[in-house]
């Protein structure tokens, strides 16, 4: 009985190997690089390993300052509790010593105190050299809501609880006609500002919103992005520095309900911002784009672009790509956290993944003049013609590729299965390494969504496909559904 179980189980495995692996066993080489040469130039092939291994010498290099720093504050801070006692006590006795005018006792004294003046004088200046003082300008939270009347309270409640000493809260209800207004008004330290009729597009509101604006750095966030406590302190942080002109929070993932589609969504948004924003942010001191649900905006600068167009749909791109006509750069938050609500049905993503996808035709052709265009150093000459490649271009030319591939007389069975093998492989290793690098850990063992991550992209490639469809047709899409 058990010779006969173990015999049928090895011929199940067999059969199953030849299956699997019989056919693309046979493939030569030159077929393999074939194959996969789009996946190799232009997706998570090389340029994962790359990241990779450029994300994990930054953050050992970023460790090692911090804990060089750290190490540097302590034997400072411990130098001025050491010398400040001593120097009160040697001040006492030159007192002491001038009372009963013993010259030779004064002298030695000032002598001490002249010396420990000096070195708790340099403490104190080291200290405050490795202990750079906190940026808080005034801040102008802008939130812009249309019928946002389920989320918009808990957004409001984890804004009261932000850590920031200095910001203002402005709701901009863009014509809802549900009680969004009425749960606003609960909040008397809330700025509710009213439209009667809604613009249909979210930045007609954020405009609006700029008009009851005080602060020098405005923050917008969506009405269904509650930050954590100190999210709002460390999106400001980089706009410290002038050059800066924005910065982008980390977003990651919540759901009013959670299903197998959200927990994909989780892990898309946890490769994006801690591999994709972070590796640009390291290479070029830049983002592709600030994600419109959380960002920091330097008031001068946002005023010098004529505050966000109107016409576009997807404000966030747009607002990005103009900053970077006036030289400026825009940073990344990676501690700046916020979770935002993402959709929990196949329709609302697609109507979502849709409107990404025209805003982002739309912005690349207004602002066709930056790519490829030295003027703007890495970012016009890299950074934007890296995104339009592997976003647009690679996933217009991908089904002409295979169709020629097959032309050529390359099975299609063996084009499904190398592809498959290759960005399984990717697919594991990149969700393991920005789990690690992310606040969430524990997501590292996440790896087994791998093959469905692998559907859920190709699934998003198709909806990107009928985006180009419709920008050509002319298609708009209006601020007017949930997960728009």
């Amino acid at each position: 009985m058990g010779i006969k179980y173990i015999k049928q189980k090895g011929d199940a495995i067999h059969i199953l190997y030849e299956i699997f692996w019989g056919p693309v066993a046979q493939v030569r080489a030159a077929e393999w690089a074939v194959i996969l040469a789009p996946g190799l130039i232009f997706d998570f092939g090389w340029g994962y390993l790359i990241r990779t291994v450029g994300l994990t010498g930054s953050h050992l290099k970023y460790g090692r300052a911090r804990r060089r720093r750290l190490k540097g504050i302590r034997f400072a801070e411990s130098q001025v509790e050491l010398l400040e006692p001593e120097l009160g006590r040697a001040r006492e006795e030159l007192a002491r010593a001038r009372e009963v005018r013993d010259n030779n006792a004064a002298d030695r004294a000032l002598s001490q105190v002249s010396s420990l003046r000096n070195r708790l004088q340099a403490a104190n200046i080291d200290l405050a050299r490795l202990v750079e003082p906190p940026y808080h300008p005034k801040v102008s939270i802008i939130i812009p809501v249309h019928n946002g009347a389920e989320v918009i309270e808990e957004t409001l409640r984890k804004i009261r609880a932000s850590r920031y000493p200095d910001f203002e809260t402005i709701v901009v209800d863009d014509g809802s006609t549900d009680d969004t207004a009425e749960k606003v008004a609960k909040f008397d330290w809330v700025n509710l500002v009213r439209r009667a009729t809604s613009s249909g597009r979210k930045t007609g509101a954020i405009n609006f919103g700029l008009n009851y604006a005080s602060g020098q750095v405005i923050v917008v966030i969506d009405d269904d992005t509650p930050p954590e406590p100190d999210a709002v302190a460390e999106v400001v942080q980089p706009l410290r520095q002038s050059r800066i002109a924005a910065a982008g929070g980390n977003i990651q993932v919540f759901a009013s309900r959670r299903n197998l589609l959200v927990r994909l969504q989780e892990l898309e948004y946890l490769k994006t911002m801690e591999l994709g924003r972070a590796w640009q942010s390291l290479i070029y001191n830049a983002v592709v784009v600030i994600s419109g649900a959380f960002g920091a905006f330097n008031r001068d600068y946002l005023a010098q672009i004529g505050d966000y167009d109107i016409e576009t749909i997807t404000e966030d791109l747009d607002v990005t790509w103009k900053l970077y006509k006036l030289h400026r750069m825009v940073g990344f938050a990676p501690y700046a956290y916020a979770k935002t609500d993402v959709p929990v049905t196949l329709s609302e993503l697609k109507h979502q993944r849709r409107r990404w996808d025209l805003g982002l035709l739309q912005t690349v052709m207004k602002h066709r003049n930056l790519v490829f265009n030295r003027r703007f150093g890495k970012v016009g000459l890299f950074m934007l013609p890296e995104a339009i490649i592997l976003e647009l271009l690679l996933v217009a030319i991908k089904p002409f590729y295979i169709l020629i591939l097959i032309f050529r007389g390359v099975n299609l069975a063996e084009i499904a299965l190398i592809s498959l093998y290759f960005y399984l492989v990717i697919e594991v290793l990149s969700i393991f390494t920005a789990a690690l690098f992310s606040n969430k850990k524990k997501w590292a063992l996440r790896i087994y969504y791998a093959p469905l991550m692998i559907l859920y992209y190709t699934w998003l490639a198709g909806i990107r496909w009928t985006a180009i469809i419709a920008f050509i047709r002319g298609k708009e899409m209006r601020w007017d559904t949930k997960g728009a």
